[in-house]
């Protein structure tokens, strides 16, 4: 058995609870105020139904016992809720007067609608076993309670027989239909928690993927300026100790360059280090997290800049201003290592709920379709957007600069 009720299974049963408490005290004020003349068997069936709702009632709706209860606690509403009309039956039975009892009180027809409600809570939270045995018991409690008022009576048993049995099948058909039904949602639940289990594990691996990607990308990076740089600066000290005493002036030159190469090398280490955070973006917002890249960069690569950003840009998603920026910092970066660029315009735009960047150089371009293999600059530049679904182009040629544009049309 299940260690929990099925989701919404106890707030349908306390409906049913309250709609059958407020039956109950409709019908017994109707019986004290238009029926007072009524027969004494609906009057006992009236009474005995009141106290077992009363009891069901209380266990439905007493704080803190589903918690003390824990399993037991369904099957115990369901146990009171089939019990309560069953010795309800049994007591209006026992103190009629055959000859003007109602005929549906006789049948047991008016046990359908009240039996049917926990039926369908042990099919919807238990197997079709459960349903069997819940039948086989109920129409069991129902023959003994009323055999015994039939023999008193004296009358044959063979109706109420019948009538057990058509209602038992019928019972039998419908907690079927349930417990199929239940069964199917049960295994499209366990579907979609496997679905959303690999999602999140999809999720975590990529992330994983992306971080190892982009730590291999700054590895290289740093190789190729940082590791460059000091190798340099090492040879050049060497030259300079070897020339220190027979050509000081030699040495003076040596020791600048050194030292201009040594500020450069801090220069991409900045700048490296600037890749691993976006706080300019957080602090500045992305049109002038932009603005400062751009100016960085012309500065260091001593190009003319063209500044044309839009500062209504309020109300982005989070990803897509962390994308936008970035995209906009690795095609900057190559304009200020590789272009070669006298000019350099960068363009920000809102276009209807989305958003258009375009960094455009005139520098000595290349051809996109030939890109050494250890660069990963404009791979990651197309994975950023396509996991926001924004398109990219890349536009270049060589000797006639290079475009790069990124446009977002607002929808996921």
């Amino acid at each position: 058995m299940s260690s929990q009720a099925e989701p919404g299974l106890l707030t349908v049963l306390r409906g049913f609870v309250a709609a059958r408490l407020g039956l109950s005290a409709v019908l017994l004020l109707a019986r004290v105020a238009a029926w007072p003349t009524g027969t004494r068997a609906v009057a006992a069936l009236l009474w005995a139904d009141a106290v077992g709702v009363a009891l069901l009632a209380v266990a439905a709706f007493a704080p803190g016992l589903e918690r003390r209860l824990g399993r037991a606690y369904l099957p115990l509403l369901i146990g009171l809720a089939t019990l309560g009309p069953l010795a309800g039956q049994r007591v209006a039975l026992g103190s009629a007067d055959w000859s003007a009892a109602p005929m549906p009180l006789m049948q047991g027809w008016h046990l359908i609608p009240l039996l049917l409600a926990p039926l369908v809570a042990v099919a919807a939270q238990y197997r079709l076993r459960h349903v069997a045995v819940y039948c086989v018991v109920t129409a069991a409690l129902d023959f003994g309670l009323v055999a015994t008022a039939v023999g008193q009576q004296g009358a044959e048993p063979g109706p109420l027989v019948a009538i057990l049995f058509v209602r038992t099948l019928a019972f039998g058909v419908v907690g079927w239909l349930v417990v199929m039904m239940m069964s199917r949602q049960r295994a499209q639940r366990a579907a979609l928690a496997e679905a959303n289990r690999r999602l999140a594990h999809f999720a975590s691996v990529i992330d994983q993927l992306a971080t190892s990607r982009e730590r291999n990308r700054l590895a290289r990076e740093l190789h190729d300026t940082v590791a460059h740089t000091l190798s340099g600066v090492a040879v050049q000290l060497e030259a300079i100790r070897a020339v220190w005493s027979n050509e000081p002036d030699m040495a003076r030159t040596l020791l600048d360059d050194s030292l201009a190469a040594t500020r450069s090398g801090l220069g991409e280490v900045r700048v490296a280090l600037q890749a691993l955070r976006a706080e300019p973006l957080e602090d500045l917002g992305l049109a002038l997290a932009i603005s400062a890249e751009a100016q960085a960069v012309a500065q260091r690569a001593g190009v003319v800049l063209d500044l044309d950003l839009c500062d209504r840009l309020s109300g982005l998603p989070e990803a897509i201003e962390h994308t936008a920026y970035r995209v906009a910092q690795e095609a900057l970066e190559n304009v200020a290592r590789h272009a070669g660029a006298g000019r350099l315009a960068v363009s920000l735009k809102a276009v209807g709920t989305g958003l258009a960047l375009t960094i455009r150089d005139d520098g000595q371009g290349f051809d996109p379709l030939v890109v050494a293999p250890e660069r990963f600059g404009l791979l990651g530049m197309r994975e950023r957007c396509a996991a926001i679904g924004a398109s990219l182009s890349i536009e270049s040629g060589p000797g006639a600069g290079t475009i790069v544009r990124l446009d977002w049309s607002g929808q996921p």
